[in-house]
C-alpha cells in the first residue's frame, strides 16, 4: 500500500493541514525547515499556539490577519489568498532564540468531507522575505527571490500512489470478502469507505495545489493528471489517461527531459531542472520523484520569472555600464582638473572622452579667436586606426565643424546621416585625408563669455550608434574642458605675471643697488676733498683741482636726481613739454659742446655730419631764426637732453681712441639723427630691452661702466612725446652700436619769432639784485648760509629766518621785496607759511613776491607750490646763476 503520509511530507512546497478548529494534523518537511520547527512539536497543537506574534513587535498583525483569513474560508467555503504578510518566526534556543523577521504569501483552501462540510483547511505558504527586502531597498528588477520553495509536488505524487494502493486494497478486500465469513462484511465495507474517503481527500488536495502533476507507471503510461496539467496543455484530464508520456509530449523525446526522467527511475533519485517547452514557447520548472510503482512529475510555468530574470540581467548590465561610466567620468574630472597647461588639458580630455564613451576616435580642437589656422588639435585613436596615428592635418573650420561652432550646440549623427549631410561632403581640404568615420558626436567648447573656442568630437563607437546618454556625457566633458582651458589660460597668465613681477623685482633690486653705488661714489669724492680742504692748506693748483672735483661730482649727483625725477614724471604721465620751433642743429651742437671735454679725455673723435646738400646756413651768428631745413616742434632743452644722453653713452662705452659719429639728415618728412660709435656694442639678447626702465646690460658689482640705466628709457619717452621714434642697432658685442632718432619736420615756416621760448640770458658782470631785499627762510643752517652769501654777492640785501614763525615776524618788521622759502620744515612747512602770508593785508606784506626753493622737485610739487601762493618753484640743488636769474625775473617782472 502507498505511504500517503510520506508522500505528503516530502512534497517540496510549504503546506500545513488544519482541522476546522485550526489544529495542525499534517505538515510538509519543507514547511518545517522554513519555520525552524519539528513535526513532533507541532502536530496536535493549535496553529496560533505554535506560531504566535513577535512580542517585541508591537505592530505585528500576523496572527490577526491569518485568523481572519482562516475564518473567511470556514464562513465563505472558498479559498482565500492573503496579501504579503509580515509574520515573524520563533528561532530555536539552540540558534540564539528570539524571532526572525519573515514575509509570507499565504493561500488557505477548504477540503470538503462526505457531508459537504469542511473537513480540513490546506494552509499553503511561500517565503517571500528576500523579495520584500529587495523591494524595500528600491532595487528594481533586482535578483528575484529564489523561487518559492518547491510546492506540493512530492505530496501529490505520493498521495496519488496512495490512492492507487487503496484501490488495490479494495480489490484484495473484495477478494478476501468472498472467502471470509459474513462477519467480516461490515469491516470490509468500513475499510472500503475509508479508502474511498482517503482517495477523495487525496484528490481534493492534488486538485487544490497550483503545480501541474502527472503520475506515470513503470511503462511510462499516464495514470493521473490534475486540472492544472490539463489547463496548461489545453485538454481534459481524460485525454491523457492510458497514453505514454512520449505520445502526449513527443517534443521531449531525446531532450534533457527524457534523460532526467530516465535517470530518476534508474538511479531512484529525485531530479529538479528547468526546460523550455518549445510547442508553447513556455519555460517549465520540473521536479520528478521516483516511486516503486513509477514516477510522479510536478511542473509549473516559470516563463514570467525567466522573462524577469532576463530583464534583470539586461538592467544589471546597463547599471554596470552606467557605474563604469560614472567611475570613468569621475576619473576624467580629476585628470582634467589636475592639468595645468592648455596642451595637457586638451590631451587629457581627448583621451578621457574616448575612454568614457568607448569610441575608436576622439579629437579636440582649440581655436584662437576663431582662427583655425592657429588651432591646437589633440587626437586619440585606438589600435583600429593605428595607421592614422601620425595624422595631423589642420582643419579649416568649415563644413560640419561650423554647424557646431557657430551654433554652440552639440550634434549627433549615424553614419548614414553623416554621409548624407551636405556640410560633411563640403568639409574642407582635410576631409579626404581624415581617418574613416562611422557616426559622429560633437560638442562645442565655450569660453566664459559664451564665445566658441573649439569643439570635442568622437567617431566610431565600439558598439552601436551614439546615444542620448553619450551626448549628455560629451556635453558635460566639453563643459569641464572649457572651464579647465580657461583656468589653464589664467594659470599661465598668472605664471607669466609672476615671472614678470619677479623679473621686475630683480631689476628693481639691482637698480637700487646701482643707485646706492652711483649716489655714494660722488659723495665720497665731495666729502673727502671737503674734509681735506678744511683740515690743511694746499697750493692753488691742488685747491682748484679739489674744487673742480667737488663741482663735477655734485653736478653728477644733480644729473642722477634729475633722471630719477624725469622717470617719476614719465611713469605718472606728468612729463610735459614747452613746445616751440627748434632747429635740431642747435641742441646737437650744444650737447657736443657739453661732452667735448669728456671726449677729449679719452681721445675720442666726435664727428658731426649734416647730410643735406641744400642746407641753408644763417650767416648772422646772433640771429635767432633757425635753419628751416631741420625745424621740428619741441622743447630745445629736452631735445638737447636726448642728444646728450645718446652722446654720453657713446663716449662712455667707446674705448680710448675710438670714434663717435653724429649724422643729421632729412628722410622724407622726418629728420633723422644717428649716433654711431665703435664701442663695446650690445648683446643680441639684451637689444630688445635696451630702452626698458632700470635695465643695464651689466648690472653686476664688477661692471665696467657706471650709471643707473635710466638714460635710454628717458630718451625713448622724450622722443615719443615729440612724436618721433628711437631704435637701436648693433652687430654684437665689440662691434659698436647705432641709435637712430626720427622726428617729424615742420613744413610751415611762417611762424613768427615771438612764438619761440628764448632762454634767459643774464649778464652777471653787474649786480642784478642791487637794492632788492630778500627774506630767506630755511631750517638748514648750511643752506641759509649758502643762499645769503650767493644773493649778497649779486647785490641783494638778505634777512634770514629758520622757521615759518620767524619768517612772519621778519616780514612785518623788515618789509622785504621777495620771499625765498624752503617747503619741508619742521613744525610748520612752507605751504602753511605762504597761506598765512597771503592772508595778510597789502600793508603787512600779503602781496610779496615768493619763490619756493625745495628738494621736492616733482611736477605735482611745482603745481602744489603755485596753488598755495608761490609765484615760482625752483628745485634744489640750484646753481647761483640760476637762483639769481629766477629771483631777478620775479623781482623786476622780467
Amino acid at each position: 500500500m502507498p505511504d500517503f503520509q510520506t508522500l505528503f511530507e516530502s512534497i517540496p512546497g510549504f503546506y500545513l493541514v488544519l482541522m476546522p478548529d485550526f489544529t495542525i494534523v499534517a505538515v510538509s518537511n519543507a514547511y518545517l525547515r522554513a519555520t525552524m520547527t519539528k513535526r513532533e512539536e507541532i502536530l496536535g497543537r493549535r496553529m496560533f499556539d505554535v506560531f504566535p506574534d513577535n512580542p517585541d513587535d508591537p505592530s505585528a498583525t500576523g496572527v490577526r490577519n491569518l485568523k481572519a483569513s482562516l475564518e473567511s474560508v470556514l464562513q465563505n467555503r472558498v479559498a482565500d489568498t492573503m496579501a504579503v504578510q509580515k509574520y515573524d518566526i520563533r528561532r530555536p534556543e539552540s540558534e540564539g532564540g528570539g524571532f526572525e523577521e519573515k514575509y509570507w504569501s499565504l493561500i488557505n483552501s477548504p477540503i470538503f468531507g462526505e457531508n459537504e462540510e469542511i473537513a480540513y483547511i490546506i494552509h499553503r505558504a511561500e517565503d517571500v522575505t528576500e523579495f520584500v527586502r529587495l523591494k524595500q531597498l528600491g532595487i528594481e528588477q533586482h535578483k528575484l527571490t529564489e523561487e518559492l520553495q518547491a510546492r506540493t509536488q512530492q505530496m501529490e505524487a505520493e498521495i496519488f500512489l496512495r490512492a492507487q494502493e487503496l484501490q488495490d486494497v479494495n480489490k484484495q478486500l473484495r477478494a478476501a470478502n468472498e472467502e471470509l465469513a459474513k462477519a467480516r462484511d461490515q469491516a470490509l465495507a468500513k475499510a472500503r469507505d475509508q479508502a474511498l474517503m482517503a482517495q477523495e481527500e487525496v484528490t481534493s488536495i492534488l486538485e487544490s495545489v497550483t503545480e501541474a502533476f502527472v503520475g506515470l507507471d513503470r511503462e511510462w503510461r499516464i495514470t493521473y493528471v490534475n486540472q492544472q496539467t490539463a489547463r496548461l496543455n489545453g485538454k481534459q484530464p481524460e485525454d491523457f489517461i492510458g497514453k505514454t508520456h512520449w505520445e502526449v509530449w513527443p517534443w521531449s523525446v531525446g531532450t534533457r527531459v527524457e534523460r532526467e526522467y530516465r535517470r530518476a527511475v534508474s538511479e531512484q533519485v529525485a531530479v529538479h531542472f528547468e526546460e523550455l517547452y518549445e510547442p508553447l514557447n513556455m519555460w517549465l520548472e520540473i521536479a520528478a520523484y521516483p516511486t516503486k510503482d513509477g514516477l510522479g512529475i510536478y511542473f509549473r510555468d516559470i516563463s514570467d520569472r525567466k522573462a524577469a530574470e532576463k530583464q534583470r540581467e539586461r538592467l544589471l548590465i546597463q547599471a554596470q555600464q552606467h557605474t563604469t561610466r560614472l567611475q570613468k567620468l569621475a576619473a576624467a574630472t580629476l585628470a582634467i582638473n589636475s592639468a595645468l597647461s592648455i596642451e595637457e588639458v586638451l590631451q587629457v580630455i581627448t583621451e578621457q572622452a574616448r575612454s568614457v564613451i568607448d569610441a575608436h576616435q576622439s579629437v579636440t580642437s582649440l581655436t584662437i579667436d576663431q582662427n583655425w589656422s592657429q588651432a591646437i588639435n589633440s587626437v586619440s585613436l585606438s589600435d583600429k586606426y593605428a595607421a592614422w596615428r601620425d595624422y595631423d592635418e589642420k582643419t579649416d573650420g568649415s563644413g560640419i565643424y561650423a554647424c557646431v561652432c557657430h551654433t554652440n550646440r552639440p550634434m549627433r549623427m549615424t553614419q548614414a546621416q553623416l554621409e548624407a549631410h551636405p556640410r560633411w561632403r563640403g568639409f574642407g581640404d582635410a576631409a579626404d585625408k581624415h581617418p574613416p568615420m562611422r557616426g559622429w558626436l560633437a560638442a562645442p567648447l565655450t569660453g566664459r563669455d559664451g564665445r566658441n573656442i573649439g569643439l570635442l568630437q568622437l567617431s566610431d563607437k565600439y558598439e552601436g550608434d551614439f546615444t542620448d546618454e553619450d551626448e549628455a556625457i560629451v556635453v558635460q566633458l566639453a563643459q569641464m574642458a572649457s572651464v579647465a582651458i580657461e583656468n589653464a589660460r589664467l594659470y599661465e597668465a598668472q605664471q607669466n605675471a609672476r615671472t614678470q613681477a619677479e623679473a621686475a623685482n630683480r631689476v628693481k633690486d639691482e637698480f637700487l643697488a646701482v643707485l646706492s653705488h652711483e649716489l655714494r661714489s660722488p659723495l665720497n669724492a665731495i666729502l673727502g676733498w671737503a674734509q681735506m680742504l678744511r683740515s690743511r692748506s694746499f697750493d692753488q693748483k691742488t685747491t682748484f683741482r679739489a674744487l673742480d672735483t667737488i663741482e663735477r661730482n655734485a653736478k653728477l649727483q644733480t644729473q642722477l636726481i634729475d633722471d630719477l625725477l624725469d622717470i617719476s614724471r614719465i611713469i605718472q604721465g606728468k612729463l610735459s613739454l614747452n613746445v616751440s620751433q627748434v632747429d635740431l642743429v642747435s641742441p646737437i651742437e650744444a650737447a657736443i659742446e657739453t661732452m667735448r671735454l669728456a671726449a677729449e679725455a679719452k681721445s675720442i673723435n666726435v664727428k658731426f655730419l649734416i647730410l643735406d646738400s641744400q642746407l641753408q646756413v644763417n650767416k648772422n651768428p646772433k640771429s635767432q631764426i633757425p635753419n628751416p631745413k631741420f625745424l621740428v616742434a619741441g622743447e630745445h632743452n629736452r631735445l638737447q637732453q636726448v642728444i646728450w644722453n645718446l652722446l654720453s653713452n657713446a663716449i662712455k662705452f667707446t674705448s680710448s681712441g675710438g670714434i663717435v659719429e653724429i649724422k643729421l639728415e632729412a628722410i622724407g618728412s622726418n629728420a633723422q639723427i644717428q649716433v654711431k660709435d665703435t664701442g663695446v656694442g650690445i648683446d643680441a639678447d639684451f637689444l630688445p630691452h635696451v630702452f626698458d626702465y632700470f635695465r643695464q646690460a651689466d648690472s653686476k658689482i664688477t661692471r665696467s661702466f657706471g650709471g643707473l640705466g635710466l638714460g635710454l628709457a628717458i630718451v625713448r619717452q622724450l622722443i615719443e612725446l615729440h612724436g618721433g621714434t628711437v631704435s637701436a642697432e648693433s652687430l654684437g658685442v665689440g662691434l659698436g652700436a647705432t641709435f637712430i632718432v626720427q622726428l617729424p619736420l615742420i613744413k610751415d615756416e611762417s611762424i613768427s619769432k615771438d612764438e619761440f621760448n628764448s632762454s634767459l640770458i643774464s649778464d652777471f658782470s653787474s649786480l642784478p639784485l642791487q637794492g632788492v631785499r630778500i627774506l630767506v627762510v630755511d631750517d638748514e643752517a648750511d643752506t641759509r648760509e649758502f643762499l645769503t652769501f650767493a644773493l649778497e654777492e649779486y647785490g641783494a640785501e638778505t634777512i634770514v629766518a629758520a622757521s615759518a614763525a620767524e619768517a612772519l615776524k621778519a616780514l612785518e618788521l623788515y618789509n622785504p621785496d621777495v620771499l625765498l622759502s624752503d617747503i619741508g620744515m619742521p613744525e610748520e612747512d612752507g605751504y602753511s607759511l605762504i597761506r598765512k602770508v597771503r592772508s595778510l593785508s597789502l600793508e603787512r606784506g600779503g602781496s610779496i613776491k615768493a619763490v619756493a626753493l625745495t628738494a621736492y622737485a616733482r611736477e605735482e610739487d611745482q603745481q602744489r607750490a603755485i596753488s598755495a601762493g608761490f609765484q615760482m618753484h625752483v628745485a634744489k640743488p640750484v646753481e647761483p646763476a640760476e637762483l639769481v636769474a629766477a629771483v631777478s625775473s620775479l623781482a623786476f617782472g622780467s
